[in-house]
């Protein structure tokens, strides 16, 4: 729910059009910021793999705290 399909087909495309992330590229287009980056990311990991105190990317350097 945090993207239209006009703004997924533009995080694709650029994407595709170089070799970022797609992190980068949501971030890039305005779709998303940083601290809802690392708080879905944290939530997954802890959903998912029972994960939660490990550092996820450079972009979150405090160990995640859930």
């Amino acid at each position: 729910g945090f993207l239209t399909q006009s703004q997924m087909a533009d995080v694709l495309m650029k994407q595709s059009a170089r070799a970022g992330t797609l992190t980068d590229a949501l971030i890039e287009i305005g779709a998303i910021d940083d601290a809802t980056i690392a708080r879905e990311r944290r939530r997954f990991l802890s959903e998912s793999m029972d994960v939660s105190a490990i550092y996820h990317s450079t972009r979150e350097r405090a160990p995640a705290a859930i």
